[in-house]
């Protein structure tokens, strides 16, 4: 065994705490909030694809390990896609709450593709607290150019948002279970007014 003193251990003891000084200044800069950002989406994602199986569940799926295999590979959009038309069939015989949910899943939608252009666009630190991003996109008009700054506020704000979406489908999770008339309290228009991409 290396004695405390030795040049090997004051190095390793150096390197810890290099890490835990680069650990907490990231933890207030942006990459912290960029991570963060992809963080919560991923368990956005999640809540969609149990959704999903709980709606199979319903129908009489025995083992869940034949639909997982199935949507394992599957990203947000499809699984946001195949979950809002397994929700049209669910509530076919009930409307009011179909068009009560079509909220979530467009709200959602935006955040998919806010989220799109993050992830898989150019992302340039240039501050410690900001970034810049640069994104092309095909439209019908020819291209359209993404290019804008993101600081810590601008991520909290729609790290917040995927968030609210998680918490909504784990909602809708709990109601394909179990059907319960306080569906009302949550799916109602007043407070889905909660669910604007553009509110900051």
């Amino acid at each position: 065994m290396l004695p405390k003193n030795h040049p090997k251990i004051e190095l390793m003891e150096m390197k810890k705490d290099n890490i835990k000084k680069d650990l907490t200044e990231t933890s207030k800069n942006i990459y912290h909030d960029y991570g963060k950002f992809a963080i919560e989406f991923e368990q956005l994602t999640l809540s969609i694809k149990i959704c999903i199986i709980s709606l199979f569940q319903s129908q009489g799926l025995k083992d869940i390990e034949y639909l997982r295999i199935l949507l394992h590979d599957q990203t947000a959009f499809p699984l946001h896609q195949k979950l809002r038309s397994l929700i049209a069939l669910h509530y076919k015989e009930k409307p009011e709450r179909l068009k009560a949910i079509e909220k979530l899943f467009t709200y959602t939608k935006k955040i998919i593709e806010k989220r799109n252009d993050i992830i898989h666009g150019s992302f340039f630190v240039t501050k410690e607290t900001e970034g810049s991003l640069y994104k092309d996109k095909a439209a019908n008009t020819g291209i359209k150019n993404i290019d804008e700054i993101y600081d810590k506020e601008k991520f909290s704000n729609y790290t917040s948002k995927i968030m609210l979406s998680t918490q909504y489908f784990y909602i809708l999770n709990s109601y394909i279970k179990e059907e319960d008339d306080i569906f009302e309290e949550f799916f109602n228009d007043a407070k889905l007014k909660e669910l604007d991409i553009d509110k900051d």
